[in-house]
């Protein structure tokens, strides 16, 4: 789903099977970073700032919520939390 949520995002064609593909191979769990504006930075990895992240965000959560998941908000908090959340809700 994200490489068709990022085609759709930027209005880029693709064909069927694209979608097909997000049907047929499920994941069993979708977590969900938000956007943090607090820790955003812009490097050769992630150049789009940080009003162009939110959008692509909301693009990509869209997108997922279509192909039928229930994409799960990771909380904004230190790295031990969250990896404790994470752990816990994958019943680890």
């Amino acid at each position: 789903p994200d490489v068709v949520a990022y085609m759709d995002h930027f209005d880029q064609k693709y064909p069927e099977n694209f979608t097909e593909a997000c049907k047929k191979y499920r994941y069993d769990h979708v977590f969900e970073l938000t956007p943090w504006r607090e820790i955003h930075i812009t490097d050769s990895e992630r150049y789009e700032n940080f009003e162009t992240a939110v959008k692509i965000h909301k693009t990509l959560k869209e997108t997922y919520v279509k192909y039928g998941y229930q994409p799960q908000p990771i909380p904004h908090a230190p790295v031990k939390e969250r990896l404790d959340f994470l752990l816990k809700n994958l019943g680890l």
